[in-house]
């Protein structure tokens, strides 16, 4: 933070939180209020809102720094996830690092949509494709208690943080980590195979926020069309789902009517589309035919 002083003087949490505001108001990081709000969030170990609550307190030197640290990389467009090493995701905090995708709130939908396919306490065995940080399969182990998971990435990077996570989750032991491209079939067959492939457009990451572009570009662009890797893995569903199992992937903003037409044309039975939070059609499903 420039414009802070570097006197003696005591500083307020409003007083930070004002300068950390302009600051990155300054830079045209988008919601300057709200980006700092979080981060004087983390220094006080407080919810974003609670901050409000704390207002009249002075700040150490220590402190400052440490905010000042975050509020310099925040300014320079780096994920806030990045800079304080996690995202919250279902009620769970993950671990997250460069090496995997931000988790956003449209594969929270995902998520919710997968648990619907079938009862809690149903004993089926499911696929993560593209799993990145884990929060898919530690969704789905949390919301079905009997499930196993199949857990594939082509990156050992991200495998690694996605063990990290589901350890510490304690629900490792159902875990199957594999390091590949989606989904062999010596692995099948699935009740339930999920997805959050890579499904971003080339034209669409030249347009991207410098934020997105922050994060991998493996785990954001599988080719020029976005659609490349999705388009692979409903060809192979039906050979590793088994008959009644359902396939069900994130897709882009202007993909579902695409995909919707692939699923149907390996077979897939029962499709449907949901959309997000935003009313975007996101979630695109189907089932193998009994």
């Amino acid at each position: 933070m420039a414009s802070q002083p570097e006197s003696s003087k005591p500083l307020t949490v409003r007083d930070l939180l004002l300068l950390s505001s302009d600051y990155l108001s300054e830079h045209n990081v988008p919601h300057a209020r709200r980006e700092a709000e979080w981060l004087v969030a983390e220094l006080l170990g407080t919810s974003r809102l609670d901050v409000y609550l704390h207002f009249e307190e002075e700040v150490s030197e220590q402190g400052r720094d440490r905010l000042r640290e975050m509020i310099r990389r925040r300014a320079k467009r780096e994920p806030r996830a990045y800079i304080v090493g996690y995202a919250d995701f279902m009620g769970e905090r993950y671990k997250v690092t460069p090496d995997v995708l931000v988790p956003r709130p449209e594969t929270e939908v995902l998520a919710s949509v997968a648990l619907e396919r079938f009862g809690a306490d149903a004993a089926i065995r499911v696929a993560d494709v593209g799993t990145g940080s884990g929060v898919l399969a530690g969704a789905l182990l949390k919301g079905y208690a009997n499930a196993s998971v199949i857990a594939a990435d082509i990156s050992e990077k991200a495998l690694a943080v996605a063990r990290e996570n589901l350890t510490r989750l304690g629900i490792i032991n159902r875990v199957e980590l594999i390091h590949c491209d989606l989904l062999p079939e010596a692995v099948a067959p699935f009740d339930l195979i999920v997805a959050n492939l890579p499904y971003v457009s080339e034209a669409d990451y030249l347009r991207a926020e410098a934020e997105v572009k922050a994060e991998p570009k493996s785990a954001l662009v599988p080719g020029p069309l976005g659609t490349e890797l999705i388009s692979v893995l409903t060809r192979r569903a039906p050979g590793v789902l088994k008959r009644g199992g359902w396939l069900v992937l994130e897709v882009g903003y202007n993909q579902s009517g695409e995909v919707e037409k692939m699923f149907r044309q390996v077979g897939l039975a029962e499709v449907f589309v949901e959309e997000d939070l935003a009313g975007i059609p996101r979630i695109v499903g189907g089932r193998l035919a009994e």
